[in-house]
Formats: C-alpha cells, sequence, structure tokens
C-alpha cells in the first residue's frame, strides 16, 4: 500500500513539473456573432489567468464585440459609456482579425464582418460581472447583449 502511495505522489509530482513548465493555462472561450445575439450569452473568466475568446460572426452584418461597466439603469448607454467603462482599460490586449477600435490607448471595441473570425488576447484583471454588447444602431435593442464574469 505504501509503495502505490510513493508511485501516487511521484505521479502527480511529474505532472505539476510538467504542467509549470509548459506556462500558465489559457482559458479558451467561443462566442458566436449573430443578428440579433451572442451564443452563448453569459461566460465567465477566471482572474489572472490569460483568455483567449473567439469571436465568430456568423451574421450578415458586422458585429461589435465591446465589454464595459454594466450602467445603473439597466439601458444601452451607448459608445461613451463603453469608452469611459471599457474592462480592457489598463490591459495589454491582442486583436488578431477583426477591427480593434482604441481610445486612449485601451481597446475598447472589436468590429468582425459578416463571415469572419476574430480572437481577443489579455488577462483578466478586474473581478465582477461586466456587460457584453453589440452598440451598432438597433443590435442592443434586438438582443445583442450579455455577460461576462470574472471571479
Amino acid at each position: 500500500m505504501r509503495a502505490l502511495s510513493t508511485l501516487a505522489l511521484a505521479a502527480g509530482l511529474v505532472l505539476l513539473v510538467g504542467a509549470a513548465s509548459t506556462g500558465a493555462t489559457v482559458q479558451k472561450l467561443t462566442i458566436v456573432m449573430r443578428e440579433y445575439s451572442y451564443t452563448p450569452s453569459k461566460v465567465t473568466l477566471q482572474a489572472s489567468v490569460p483568455a483567449e475568446i473567439t469571436l465568430i460572426n456568423r451574421g450578415k452584418k458586422p458585429h461589435e464585440f465591446m465589454v464595459y461597466d454594466r450602467s445603473m439603469g439597466g439601458m444601452m448607454m451607448g459608445h461613451d459609456w463603453v469608452q469611459k467603462t471599457n474592462y480592457f482599460r489598463g490591459m495589454s490586449v491582442t486583436v488578431q482579425g477583426g477591427k480593434a477600435r482604441s481610445k486612449g490607448g485601451a481597446i475598447y471595441e472589436v468590429e468582425v464582418a459578416a463571415g469572419k473570425t476574430a480572437v481577443v488576447k489579455f488577462t483578466p484583471t478586474r473581478k465582477g460581472t461586466f456587460e457584453m454588447a453589440c452598440m451598432i444602431k438597433g443590435h442592443y435593442e434586438g438582443g445583442q447583449v450579455g455577460t461576462l464574469t470574472v471571479r
């Protein structure tokens, strides 16, 4: 029995050393964008663990991906609100594909053309529940809104 315990402990240490040598685990999420939805509409990430969100636009129109503080009244606040309360401010963010827009050095929006894909890479730092939405006229109102929770 003792030999079995020693063997299990040794195997566990090998796994830990192997995991440590490969670097941090990356949280990977895929969000599909359509008229007028995100699937899934609720996503969760772990703080301080690198994240990679793949945005796939399966719609016929361009769509935006923005993450920002929720408004107090629970209503759409528009691009100005997003720029001021943008989740990504102060973070290093890489966008591959898509069209990234920034203000003051912080990316606040990723636009993905119809039929295209974009990948957003960052390490979440702020914990909480944030809104993600498309602010193209009629899209938010049509239901293209969701939540990103960072724990």
